[in-house]
C-alpha cells in the first residue's frame, strides 16, 4: 500500500495479485473452510458409487477370431475375372453375413436363447443361464409357433410348481413339462441354491429377440488388408457371449461348407439317375440277347470269324456317346430354359466332356452360390445384387449358345459314322441273319456297359470330391475370455472422488458468481482506485469497544492498522479531522467511528466523537450515555461547547458530543454557522475529531460536513454491502466529492469465507510499519482449537 501524493490524485499501493476471473488459491482456502461439507461431499459421492457399482448390471466384452482363407476354386477365379467378385477374399461380405439375421436365428435355436431365467432379488432381478441356474431344461419336441408366455416358477429340493395366465401345477424334476414353446423336462442342479423369491421362465418372441441379438454381434478386420476377423460383442452373462459367439462361427462354417457341397450333391444325383437308367438298359438288353440265343440256338457270330465285329463295336459306341451327348445337351437346355429363378444350380458337367461348356457351367455355379450369400447381407434393390442377376441371366445365354454350338458340331459327326457305317453294311449282308442279331445285341450290351462303367466312375469321382469338401474358414481363437467392460470400479470411484471435491467448489463458485454482495477485498480493489486502509474481522463477542490499552485480539491490532495508515493519507498537513460515513445503514460506521476514536485517544491523543448522525443515532447507545442535550439542541439554542461535551467513561482522552434529541430538519442544522463554530472549536482544543455521519447513500449530510474535514472514511461491510455501491463511490473518489478518501472493510468473516485466505497469513501489506499477523506480535484473547489450530496450519504454508 502506498500513500498520497502532494497532488489531487491520491493513491495508495495495495499488496493484490493481478486480475484473475478464478482464483484457485482464494478456492482452496474457501474449500478449507467448508472441509466438513467436502468430507461429507466426498462421503456421499463414494456412498452413490459403491450402490452404482452395486446394482447397475455388469456389461462383459468377449471377443473371438475368425480366419476368412483364400478361395482357390477355378470357377470363383472366372467370375473374377468377369468382375462379379471383387477380389480373392470377399471380406465385406463375409462380415455381414456374421452379423445377419439368418445366421444369428440359427445361433438363437441352437442355443434355445429364447428361453429365459430372471431371479427376483431384493432390490433388481438377475438373469440366470447355465451354471448359474438352479434347474437344466432339456428340449424333447420343440413347435415352431407359439406365443411369448412369462411363468412364475418356485423350487423346492423335490418338485416344482409353475404358474401361468392358464394356472398353476405342481410337476417333480424329470416330468414332461407342457410349454408354449415345446415339451420340456426340468431337472435339478444341486450346485445351485434354490431363490425362496421365485424365478420368471420366460418364453421370448424369436424374431424380437433374435434382431436384439444381432444388434449385439460386432465383426471387425483386424486389419486393413488382412482376412482375420474379430467376432465381438456385450453381455451381462459373458458364459453366453462365448456360447453365442463359439457356436455362430461353426454355425458359419457349416453354412460355407454347405453352400459348397450343394454343386457335388447335385451332381452325384443326378448321375445316380442316369446309372439306374443305364443299368435297366443293360437288363434288358441282356435278357433280350439271352432269349434269343434260347430260342435259335445259332453259333456265336465269333465261332464265325466276324473279324470286323470289333471295328464295328467301336464304331457304334463313338455313335452312342454322341448320341447321349446330343440327349444330354437336350436335357440341360430344357434344364435352363426351365429355370424360374436365379437360385438354381446346374450340375457341374451334366455329363459334358466340352471344355467350354463345363467352364460356363462352374462360373454360373460360383455366380449363383455367390448371389446367396449377398442376399443374406443386402436389400433387393441393391445395385451389386441387381448387377449379380443380370450376370447370371447372361452367363445362361452364353451357355445356350455353347449347346447350340456343340450340336452343331455333333451333327457332322454323325454324319461321318453314318458314313462308315454304309461300308461296313455290306459285309453285314454276308453274315446269316440270325448271327448278325446277335452282333447288335452284343454291340449295344457292350456300349451300355462301357458307358454304365464311366458314370460309376465320375460318380465316385463327386463323392470324393464331397468328402474331401473342406470351407474356407478357420478359427483362430475360440471366445474363452472376457474382460469386464463397465461399471468400471476405478472410474467410477474415482469419478466419485471427483464430484465429492467438485460439488462444493461448483456451490462456491456459483454462489460467488451470483452474489450481489462484497465477497473479498480483490473485488473491492478491481471495481475502485480508492486507497484500502485496512480491514476488520466479525467482533463475535457484540462489544461496543473492542480497542483499549491491554487489547490484543485481531480486531484491536486490525484498528491499529488502521490508526497507523492514517498518518500517511495526509502527508502535507496535521490530520485532525476525519469523517466516517457509508452507503446505507448496517455497514459498521458507527462501530468504526467509536473503535478508531478509541484507538487514538489510548495514544495520549485528545480525540472527540461528534454524533452527526441526527437521524438515527447510535453512539449514545453503544455508550450507554444520556443523549437529551447534543448537537441539535447546540445549534438550535444559545448554548456552548463545553455544555454538550461529555467525557466517556472509563476512557481517558476520549470524549463524546451526542446528536441530542432528533431534529426535523436535520439537513437545514448542518448548514447553520454555528456546525462551522464547533468545528473551530473543536480543533482548537482537541488532536483529533471523528464525525459519525448519516448513510451518503441515503441523505446529503456526508456531503455538507465534507468542508470541515482532512480525511473521508467510507465503510463497506463484508458480505452485507452491495457490489453496485462501489462504482458510486468510486465516481465520488474520481469527482474528488470528499477530500482524501479512503476504504475500510468491516465485519469480515474470515474463518467462513476464507476471506483474504485468512487471518495470520499476514495483514502488514507491505507497508514496513504498523502491525501484521501470524508474525508472534499478539496473544490471541482466545485459544484455537485443534482444528482450528490445524487449518491455520495449512494457511500459513
Amino acid at each position: 500500500m502506498s500513500y498520497p501524493n502532494t497532488g489531487n490524485e491520491h493513491e495508495v499501493i495495495q499488496q493484490a495479485s493481478g486480475a484473475n476471473p478464478l482464483d484457485i488459491k482464494k478456492l482452496i482456502y474457501k474449500l478449507l473452510a467448508i472441509l466438513p461439507w467436502v468430507v461429507i461431499s466426498l462421503a456421499i459421492c463414494i456412498f452413490a458409487a459403491n450402490l452404482y457399482l452395486r446394482y447397475t448390471p455388469k456389461l462383459y466384452n468377449v471377443k473371438g477370431n475368425l480366419l476368412i482363407k483364400d478361395e482357390d476354386q477355378s470357377s470363383y477365379q472366372s467370375l473374377k475375372d468377369l468382375g462379379i467378385l471383387p477380389g480373392n477374399i470377399d471380406v465385406p461380405n463375409q462380415m455381414e453375413i456374421l452379423e445377419s439375421y439368418t445366421l444369428t436365428e440359427r445361433v438363437l435355436d441352437s442355443l434355445k436363447l429364447y428361453i429365459k431365467l430372471r431371479q427376483e432379488g431384493r432390490v433388481t432381478t438377475s438373469e440366470l443361464y447355465k451354471t448359474t441356474m438352479p434347474v437344466e431344461i432339456s428340449f424333447i419336441e420343440e413347435y415352431p409357433d407359439y406365443r411369448p408366455t412369462t411363468y412364475l416358477l418356485h423350487l423346492s429340493r423335490e418338485n416344482f410348481t409353475m404358474s401361468s395366465i392358464d394356472g398353476e401345477r405342481k410337476y417333480t424334476y424329470g416330468d414332461t413339462v407342457e410349454l408354449v414353446s415345446g415339451r420340456v423336462i426340468f431337472e435339478r442342479n444341486p450346485l445351485v441354491k434354490i431363490n425362496p423369491n421365485g424365478y420368471q421362465l420366460m418364453v421370448v418372441d424369436k424374431k424380437s429377440e433374435v434382431s436384439a441379438l444381432t444388434t449385439k454381434i460386432v465383426v471387425v478386420r483386424r486389419s486393413e488388408n488382412g482376412g482375420i476377423l474379430e467376432i465381438a460383442m456385450d453381455d451381462e452373462i459373458p458364459e453366453r457371449a462365448m456360447n453365442i459367439i463359439n457356436t455362430l462361427m461353426q454355425v458359419y462354417d457349416d453354412a460355407g461348407l454347405s453352400d459348397k457341397n450343394i454343386v457335388t450333391k447335385k451332381t452325384i444325383q443326378f448321375l445316380n439317375d442316369k446309372l439306374d437308367k443305364i443299368a435297366h438298359d443293360l437288363d434288358s438288353i441282356e435278357l433280350v440277347a439271352e432269349r434269343f440265343k434260347r430260342e435259335n440256338k445259332v453259333p456265336s457270330f465269333q465261332e464265325a470269324g466276324t473279324a470286323f465285329f470289333a471295328e464295328y463295336t467301336n464304331l457304334e459306341k463313338d455313335k452312342q456317346t454322341l448320341v447321349a451327348q446330343g440327349n444330354r445337351l437336350d436335357l440341360l437346355e430344357s434344364y435352363i430354359i426351365n429355370f424360374k429363378n436365379t437360385n438354381d444350380i446346374i450340375p457341374p458337367t451334366f455329363g459334358q466332356t466340352d471344355a467350354v461348356l463345363i467352364g460356363l457351367i462352374e462360373t454360373h455355379n460360383a455366380a449363383v452360390l455367390a448371389k446367396q450369400k449377398l442376399e443374406l447381407v443386402s436389400k433387393p434393390t441393391d445395385t451389386h445384387l441387381q448387377d449379380m442377376i443380370e450376370s447370371i441371366k447372361n452367363i445362361r445365354q452364353n451357355i445356350l449358345r455353347a449347346i447350340r454350338n456343340i450340336r452343331v458340331a455333333n451333327q457332322t459327326q454323325l454324319q461321318n459314322y453314318e458314313t462308315n457305317y454304309s461300308s461296313l453294311e455290306s459285309k453285314l449282308q454276308s453274315i446269316p441273319a440270325k448271327q448278325r442279331i446277335e452282333m447288335k445285341l452284343e454291340r449295344d450290351r457292350i456300349v451300355k456297359q462301357e458307358i454304365y462303367k464311366d458314370l460309376l466312375t465320375k460318380r465316385e469321382e463327386a463323392e470324393l470330391s464331397l468328402a474331401s469338401n473342406i470351407n474356407n474358414t478357420r478359427v483362430v481363437d475360440y471366445a474363452q475370455n472376457y474382460t469386464l467392460k463397465s461399471p468400471k470400479p476405478a472410474t467410477a470411484r474415482s469419478l466419485a472422488i471427483l464430484f465429492g471435491i467438485f460439488i462444493p467448489i461448483l456451490v462456491i463458485v456459483i454462489k460467488d458468481f451470483f452474489s450481489t454482495k462484497i465477497q473479498d477485498r480483490k473485488e473491492v480493489e478491481t471495481a475502485t482506485r480508492i486507497p484500502i486502509l485496512g480491514e476488520l474481522s466479525f467482533e463475535k463477542d457484540k462489544k461496543n469497544i473492542v480497542i483499549d490499552n491491554r487489547s490484543r485480539s485481531p480486531i484491536a491490532e486490525q484498528f491499529r492498522l488502521i490508526r497507523t495508515n492514517l498518518q500517511y493519507m495526509v502527508p502535507d498537513k496535521p490530520l485532525k479531522t476525519i469523517l466516517v460515513t457509508s452507503f446505507m445503514s448496517g455497514e459498521g460506521k458507527s462501530f468504526v467511528s467509536l473503535n478508531l476514536a478509541s484507538s487514538l485517544a489510548i495514544t495520549g491523543s485528545k480525540t472527540v466523537i461528534l454524533e452527526f448522525d441526527l437521524r438515527k443515532p447510535k453512539l449514545s447507545k453503544y455508550l450507554d450515555v444520556e443523549n437529551d442535550t447534543g448537537l441539535s439542541n447546540y445549534i438550535v439554542k444559545d448554548m456552548h461547547v463545553e455544555e454538550i461535551l461529555q467525557p466517556i467513561p472509563d476512557r481517558e482522552n476520549l470524549y463524546l458530543i451526542s446528536s441530542g434529541p432528533i431534529p426535523p430538519n436535520p439537513a437545514e442544522l448542518l448548514l447553520s454557522n454555528k456546525t462551522a463554530k464547533i468545528f473551530e472549536y473543536l480543533q482548537n482544543n482537541f488532536d483529533y475529531i471523528i464525525i459519525d455521519t448519516a448513510p451518503f447513500g441515503l441523505v446529503t449530510d456526508a456531503l455538507l460536513l465534507e468542508k470541515f474535514v482532512d480525511l473521508s472514511l467510507f465503510i463497506l461491510r463484508h458480505k452485507y454491502s452491495f457490489k453496485a455501491e462501489i462504482p458510486f463511490v468510486d465516481k465520488l473518489y474520481r469527482e474528488k466529492k470528499f477530500r482524501n478518501m479512503g476504504l475500510i472493510i468491516n465485519g469480515i468473516k474470515s474463518e467462513n469465507s476464507a476471506y483474504g485466505y485468512g487471518y495470520g497469513y499476514g495483514y502488514g501489506y507491505g507497508y514496513g510499519y504498523g502491525y501484521g499477523y501470524g508474525y508472534g506480535y499478539y496473544v490471541q484473547d482466545k485459544k484455537k482449537g485443534f482444528f482450528k489450530r490445524l487449518f491455520s496450519g495449512f494457511r500459513k504454508k
